[in-house]
């Protein structure tokens, strides 16, 4: 005859609690059943904002001289230069 409670169902029974009680603690935690924000009650919104960078480029023209002779002459500029950035933030409704 069988035993009605071996250790293999015994370990088992006791794995099972523990991960059912696990798992409530866990849907409390997320604001289940306590007028907190639950699983779909949010959406992410895309939010762009800009980086300002700026960048040094040189430009080489032609001079010519008092005798008419002409020479080249780097001439340093700066322009700015604005990089995307991109974030989503989660909106709660």
């Amino acid at each position: 005859m069988s035993r009605l409670f071996s250790l293999k169902k015994l370990v088992f029974a006791a794995v099972a609690v523990a991960g059912l009680s696990f798992a409530a603690g866990s849907a409390n935690a997320g604001g289940y059943g306590y007028g907190g924000y639950g699983y779909n009650n949010f959406y992410l919104k895309k939010v762009v904002t800009y980086n300002y960078d700026y960048v040094t480029d040189y430009q080489y023209i032609t001079k010519y001289d008092h005798c008419g002779v002409p020479y080249q002459v780097s001439v340093p500029y700066t322009r700015t230069v604005s990089i995307p950035v991109v974030n989503y933030v989660k909106v709660y409704y």
